[in-house]
């Protein structure tokens, strides 16, 4: 679209202070944090601190997206297309005040304010109970999920709920943009967060109670069917890795496997998603490459989060570099 040249020319040139895979490995020479933390802010990323004065990583990484998210927004004039992939901010925050009122205890820093909903409304709307104030369909799915969890349901109930209204979220938006890659970006995220469904069920040996959970927990709105996944399921997992091997997420397949620890089998969806984001880079303007960027920052932020943290624990660098996704860049 060329509503969208300039901000896609601003894009292109963001790319360039992206944290991608040359940067990632030169960070992954240093075991030191300090050190880890000053070679981050010569690549343009602000470290922020404490109140001690110390290094606050989950407030740089939230910082970092906060930005993306906020220049996005400015750039695209308020366009609706990158709320895909902020609703499951909202998500989070609407299971964070749901759950921690259960608890008694404040969900302050549980809480990302770069969602669509913002946070006082979130907090305000369960304080009151008055859930019908937020957009649909987040409205009827928080009211339903508190009432289930208040009366003893549990916190995986409410999970299920929301993820669900996330996702219809996410699918209501990508057709009203009427856009093809992002139209396939939320089916290839559906599949994919459902054969991670369907694999952590059969690796917990669930039996029965997994045969109803999974009918339950299937996204709607993936390539692959509800039967189909439902048939693999009951099958066994060779024969689900087996039939994959036959579809569009062959890679997906063979990348990870029934050998696989599921840790790897996690880092083999998100690298397969990636790998389709990738093709954004490759369009010179329109929806696709601002959309790509917001999704490399996730990226960026998620392999920055694993680096750093394994670097505070003194973990080896083989460990972390097997958990580290791929780069847009």
């Amino acid at each position: 679209m060329e509503q969208y040249l300039f901000a896609s020319a601003r894009i292109h040139a963001l790319e360039n202070g992206l944290i991608g895979q040359e940067r990632l490995e030169r960070l992954l020479t240093v075991k030191d944090l300090a050190r880890a933390v000053d070679l981050l802010e010569d690549f343009g990323v602000a470290a922020l601190k404490d109140a001690n004065g110390r290094f606050s990583r989950e407030e740089t990484l939230c910082n970092r997206l906060r930005a993306a998210y906020t220049e996005v927004e400015k750039i695209t004039e308020n366009a609706s297309f990158p709320d895909i992939l902020r609703y499951p901010y909202d998500c989070n925050n609407i299971k964070a005040v749901i759950k921690c009122a259960k608890r008694g205890v404040e969900p302050d820093e549980m809480l990302f304010d770069f969602g669509t909903i913002p946070v006082e409304s979130v907090c305000a709307a369960q304080r009151t109970h008055a859930f019908e104030q937020l957009p649909e369909p987040f409205a009827k799915a928080a009211k339903e999920a508190q009432e289930t969890f208040l009366t003893g349901g549990n916190p995986q109930t409410v999970d299920l709920i929301l993820d669900r209204a996330c996702f219809a979220a996410m699918q209501r938006t990508a057709e009203q943009n009427k856009n093809d890659f992002i139209r396939s970006y939320v089916v290839r995220k559906v599949d994919l967060t459902n054969l991670l469904t369907c694999v952590r069920l059969l690796r917990m040996k669930s039996g029965e109670q997994g045969k109803v959970l999974i009918g339950r927990a299937l996204l709607d709105g993936g390539d692959l069917s509800h039967r189909l996944l439902t048939e693999w399921y009951e099958s066994g997992e060779a024969h689900l890795w087996e039939r994959l091997a036959y579809t569009s997420y062959d890679k997906f397949a063979a990348e990870s496997g029934i050998a696989a620890s599921l840790t790897a089998v996690e880092r083999a969806a998100d690298n397969e998603l990636m790998e389709y984001v990738k093709t954004a880079k490759m369009i010179p303007y329109g929806m696709e490459p601002i959309f790509g960027y917001l999704v490399a920052v996730e990226y960026e932020v998620r392999n920055l989060r694993i680096l750093l943290s394994g670097t505070e624990a003194g973990l080896d660098r083989a460990l972390i570099r097997e958990r580290i996704r791929k780069s847009y860049v």
